[in-house]
């Protein structure tokens, strides 16, 4: 059971029954997103992300740099705790208390400005990935490639494939 290979203190004794709360979380694009909370542990440690990669999204997102960017940033105390990985997901920390926004909050402009200012923090980081320069353009190429396949483009003519000679 994956949920008890991440959160060991969350183990049972002989006599105890789990009693899990599943909820599956709305806003993810490319995973499915399910909360776990577990009512035997009375803490803020009780609850948390289970998320399972969606079918083919790994043909544009590097789950392998992804794990590492999150991992990374978790150690910094930046978004939540990474707990771990399994096959098609990974396991991290829910913060109780937070929730979706909808696009009414989105819009209110102290919440934009403080999401703006913690997107800014995020970016500001340095990411400890040897060859990050590299890694981008890979996936920018990666993405054009992907646009071709699909026979995606512009028709006012905007959009144009990036090449390494055009870099260059």
């Amino acid at each position: 059971f994956v949920i008890y290979a991440m959160m060991p203190s969350w183990k049972l004794n002989n006599d105890e029954k789990p009693n899990f709360e599943i909820t599956s979380l709305s806003g993810g694009i490319t995973n499915k997103l399910y909360v776990v909370k577990n009512h035997l542990i009375d803490s803020n440690d009780n609850s948390i992300i289970i998320r399972i990669y969606g079918n083919g999204t790994e043909k544009i997102i590097d789950r392998n740099i992804e794990n590492k960017v999150f991992a990374d940033l978790s150690l910094r105390h930046i978004g939540p705790n990474f707990l771990g990985l399994f096959n098609n997901g990974r396991v991290e920390q829910f913060i109780n208390g937070s929730k979706a926004l909808t696009e009414i909050e989105m819009a209110n402009s102290i919440i934009s400005k403080r999401i703006a200012q913690s997107v800014a923090n995020l970016h500001t980081q340095r990411i400890h990935l040897p060859y990050m320069d590299e890694i981008l353009f890979m996936t920018l190429f990666k993405y054009c490639d992907i646009c071709e396949q699909q026979d995606i483009n512009n028709h006012e003519g905007r959009f144009d494939r990036i090449t390494n000679e055009k870099i260059k």
